[in-house]
């Protein structure tokens, strides 16, 4: 079973973020990105037990790759989405295209594509936690079709 490791700043009163990021490398750098900043931290890399942790702690934002060990963030914000009140949820992949259904659901507040500048992950959480931003805006991510359109000669 997969351990959800835990970082906690005594008298820090700022969020408490949840990473669910599959690359362990990238998780690490995310965590100690928002601890800089005074921001407790849960990580892990699956659906499963991000789902167990929304249930047996209080988060205040989700910040999620799109693919996962043991599904996708699709199946985590369905999940989210049916529960009583969920966190916001930031999504930050590498992948072309995402579903309408994910970067459109309601608690889904962004989405940043890999790499994703130090700052522009720092801004948009600070706005997500502080309640000033209902939706971030984003650029849509250029899928497949269209980027062959742009790369023709």
């Amino acid at each position: 079973m997969e351990n959800t490791q835990t970082v906690s700043l005594s008298g820090s009163g700022r969020g408490c973020v949840l990473v669910v990021e599959d690359d362990r490398t990238l998780a690490a750098g995310l965590r100690q990105l928002l601890e800089s900043v005074g921001h407790s931290v849960l990580s892990c890399a699956r659906v499963s037990t991000a789902q167990k942790t929304l249930r047996d702690r209080h988060i205040d934002l989700v910040i999620s790759d799109f693919n996962l060990e043991d599904g996708s963030a699709e199946d985590l914000i369905t999940w989210m989405s049916a529960q009583e009140a969920s966190p916001p949820v930031l999504l930050v992949s590498a992948a072309c295209e995402l579903p309408g259904s994910v970067t459109q659901a309601p608690i889904v507040r962004g989405v940043l594509r890999k790499p994703a500048a130090p700052e522009t992950v720092l801004g948009l959480v600070e706005d997500l936690l502080s309640g000033n931003l209902v939706r971030a805006a984003f650029p849509r991510l250029v899928g497949a079709a269209e980027r062959s359109l742009l790369l023709e000669e």
